[in-house]
């Protein structure tokens, strides 16, 4: 997976006369949002993007019930797209991109003695397919699909009183979810020529 990325990588580096940088803000699915930065040229786009990092902790005692949860999320992903234009507002680009997530989780119910922790790592490798429209010169819009092949891997740990069970959580994905769409609106800065 990493030749794929590595050798179009090094093509981009390659041509630094006509660099461009497009920094924006990336949801996925309507409901996670993080920051994509592209540098490169007009055809050839080295992409980062840092998924939403998301947290969550509930601390609540109803009824002398003490309950604690808490839950973290991240992401970050490194590709490349190749870009083609269609007219002078838009392009259509095709590319891949490493994907990398983690997802943490716990409860802990004081009263009945019951706790969970885990945690997952996702690995995998998508292909980018979108089109990207330029309202002006600084500010474009794109949408895409990331078709993917994930690998999960994970452990878990659950507690009752005092009977510990241990688990370890293996998934093995491919295809397209509504996760793999992308809407990105950017801000592009550097040389346009």
């Amino acid at each position: 997976m990493i030749v794929f990325v590595v050798i179009p990588l090094y093509s981009i580096a390659q041509d630094v006369q006509s660099k461009i940088h497009e920094v924006g803000i990336n949801f996925s699915g309507l409901n996670n949002f993080g920051i994509r930065y592209k540098c490169g040229n007009e055809k050839t786009l080295l992409r980062l993007t840092f998924l939403s990092i998301n947290g969550n902790t509930n601390n609540s005692k109803p009824d002398s019930l003490a309950q604690n949860s808490s839950s973290i999320g991240f992401g970050f992903n490194l590709g490349f797209e190749k870009r083609k234009s269609i007219n002078d507002k838009l392009d259509y680009y095709y590319g891949l991109d490493l994907l990398n997530s983690y997802y943490s989780n716990s409860n802990n119910d004081i009263q009945s003695k019951y706790k969970y922790d885990s945690w997952t790592i996702t690995p995998g490798l998508g292909f980018v397919l979108g089109l990207n429209y330029k309202i002006n010169n600084q500010i474009n819009i794109s949408a895409e699909l990331i078709p993917a092949v994930e690998y999960s891997y994970g452990k878990s740990t659950y507690t009752n009183n005092t009977i510990e069970t241990k688990r370890t959580n293996t998934r093995f994905n491919y295809g397209l979810s509504n996760s793999g769409a992308n809407l990105t609106l950017a801000y592009r800065f550097g040389n346009k020529n």
